[in-house]
């Protein structure tokens, strides 16, 4: 199994929305995508609820049977379509993808 984690600081306002609505926003594209792309096993989505320097307000956990599915979901139209909104509201994220040890 792989995991493709995201941790993101979100703009206070973007796209007319504020922090709240668009974490709600991007939690439902992100449900609505798994349809759209069955390689996505799972998601897991989390709201922080501390904030700080070194905090971050959302996290997603992406989990995938092959590193081939996942770099398959990176460069999909439908990853691309989703990116677009998100990229707009967040100011800063980071990534890291991992395999699970069996």
């Amino acid at each position: 199994m792989i995991k493709h984690v995201t941790l993101w600081k979100l703009k206070e306002f973007a796209c007319g929305n504020d922090k709240a609505t668009n974490y709600r926003i991007s939690r439902d594209m992100t449900l609505e995508m798994m349809k759209e792309f069955p390689k996505l096993l799972h998601a897991e989505i989390g709201q922080g609820f501390t904030e700080g320097k070194n905090r971050y307000d959302l996290c997603k956990i992406f989990t995938f049977a092959t590193r081939e599915d996942l770099e398959e979901f990176l460069h999909s139209p439908i990853h691309a379509k989703y990116k677009e909104f998100n990229d707009q509201i967040r100011e800063a994220h980071v990534v890291v993808d991992y395999e699970l040890e069996e």
